[in-house]
């Protein structure tokens, strides 16, 4: 939809900068030109082995599940028991829509 909509407004939808703005409109970065160095970096880093890689992609997978679903605690590390349930009640039933 976003994409669509950017095309509405005369933006090219293959252009790789509306993955830097998609980026942005989650919220994993503050603007344009962090989330462009992000792309960037991840597509240049080292592949590792591959029974490593699963590991590490899965671990990053899952770490970027609340997020993905919508859910965003105030403060992660600082979270109160209360936001974490709540999160965690968020997360599986997004499962059982």
């Amino acid at each position: 939809m976003v994409l669509q909509i950017a095309a509405v407004y005369g933006h090219d939808p293959a252009d790789p900068l509306r993955a830097a703005e998609a980026l942005v409109i989650q919220g994993r970065h503050a603007d344009v030109e962090a989330a462009t160095k992000a792309i960037r970096e991840a597509l240049s880093r080292p592949t590792t082995s591959a029974a490593a890689g699963i590991w590490t992609a899965a671990k990053e997978a899952l770490a970027q599940l609340p997020s993905m679903l919508g859910v965003h605690l105030r403060a992660r590390r600082n979270a109160r028991p209360f936001d974490r349930i709540v999160a965690t009640a968020q997360c599986v039933s997004y499962w059982y829509r």
